[in-house]
C-alpha cells in the first residue's frame, strides 16, 4: 500500500489507545467504534466519488458545505446555521476537482443569490432544506438510518426493477 499524507486544518487531539485497550470491554468498544468509523468513511468516499462524477460545480460546492455542516453539527461545532471553515479556495478547489477560478466564480454566485454567506472564516447556510434539494444532498444520518448516494442508487435501482416488473 502506498503512503498518504494527512494534514490537519484545525487543532486536533491525539488519544493514547493503550488506556482504552487495557481490558476486554475497552477493546470491544474500540473495535465497535473503529468498525463504525470505517463504514462512515466508506460512505463518505462513495458520496465524494458520486459528487465528483454526477454534480455540477455549484452542486458540488453546496453538497460539500452541507456535508461539512452535518459533520461539524454532530460534534457541537455549529451555531444556528453557521460554522467555521478553515478551507481556502485552493483547498476547496482541490477537494472538488475544480480550478480556483471556477470555485471563486461559483462561491460568488452563491453569495449573490443569498444562499451562502462567508464572513471571517465562517459559513452561513440559508435555508439548508432548499440547498439540500438543489445539491441532491441527503443527510448521512436520518434518525438511525445511514444515507448516502449508494442508498439513493439502491432505492432508484429497486424502483426501476419494480416498475419493469409491472410492465
Amino acid at each position: 500500500m502506498g503512503t498518504r499524507a494527512v494534514m490537519a486544518l484545525t487543532r486536533l487531539e491525539v488519544v493514547d489507545a493503550d488506556v482504552r485497550l487495557a481490558d476486554d470491554a475497552g477493546r470491544e468498544t474500540v473495535a465497535d467504534a473503529l468498525g463504525e468509523l470505517a463504514q462512515q468513511r466508506e460512505d463518505r468516499l462513495y458520496d465524494h466519488l458520486m459528487r465528483m462524477g454526477r454534480l455540477s460545480a455549484r452542486e458540488r460546492v453546496l453538497h460539500l458545505l452541507l456535508e461539512l455542516y452535518e459533520r461539524l453539527e454532530k460534534v457541537g461545532l455549529v451555531r444556528g446555521d453557521t460554522f467555521k471553515i478553515p478551507l481556502t479556495q485552493e483547498v476547496f478547489a482541490d477537494a472538488l476537482g475544480l480550478s480556483v477560478v471556477h470555485i471563486n466564480r461559483t462561491l460568488k454566485q452563491l453569495r449573490q443569490e443569498g444562499a451562502v454567506t462567508f464572513k471571517a472564516g465562517s459559513v452561513f447556510l440559508k435555508d439548508r432544506e432548499r440547498l439540500s434539494a438543489l445539491a441532491h444532498y441527503s443527510p448521512q444520518f436520518d434518525g438511525d438510518e445511514r444515507r448516502s448516494f449508494r442508498d439513493l442508487d439502491s432505492r432508484a435501482g429497486t424502483a426501476a426493477r419494480n416498475a419493469r416488473a409491472l410492465v
